[in-house]
């Protein structure tokens, strides 16, 4: 039997949102599962949990050119 001490660590996937209508920011997180790629190909709206408004899913630009 081992007494070396065991971290258990999840991870999951951090979603940043802002509005395009109020501006305001808001985040979701995931845990990733075999269901976050049907997800990723099927949620293309999402409503603001602020003023309401749904809006369309667009990864910015610059998120893109920097990784």
């Amino acid at each position: 039997m081992s007494d070396e001490i065991v971290h258990n660590f999840v991870y999951e996937i951090l979603y940043h949102f802002d509005c395009g209508k109020c501006g305001k920011w808001w985040s979701y997180a995931k845990t990733p599962d075999t269901k976050e790629e049907m997800h990723k190909k099927i949620c293309k709206h999402m409503y603001c949990p602020h003023c309401g408004e749904k809006g369309l899913l667009k990864i910015k630009e610059k998120f893109i050119n920097n990784i």
